[in-house]
């Protein structure tokens, strides 16, 4: 029994490089920016611990989410449910940042 998704990532108001010369900034939604967020995130851990397994680093993306994701921009403060966000939202910053290394 175990919960799906396991994490989720961002996919509305995302600041991206532009395409074509790349010094610009757009401002872009969709799900279809959330896989390669995460597997950017992926990349990111592998370098920062090239040894560690695959199971590790989903462990590690899911153990240092940010939880708390607001089910809309109502500002009602009502929380998503977990069978829709997993254990919350990916934290590139924080997954970096934990004591695993």
């Amino acid at each position: 029994n175990q919960i799906k998704p396991e994490l989720s990532a961002p996919g509305q108001s995302l600041v991206l490089a532009s395409g074509g010369r790349g010094t610009g900034l757009v401002l872009a939604s969709g799900t279809s920016f959330s896989a390669p967020l995460v597997t950017g995130a992926v990349a990111l851990i592998r370098q920062r611990c090239p040894a560690c397994s695959a199971f590790a680093m989903k462990c590690i993306l899911v153990n240092t989410v940010e939880r708390g994701i607001l089910y809309n921009n109502e500002g009602d403060g009502v929380l998503a449910p977990i069978s829709l966000t997993g254990s919350g939202v990916v934290n590139l910053e924080r997954a970096l940042s934990t004591d695993i290394w």
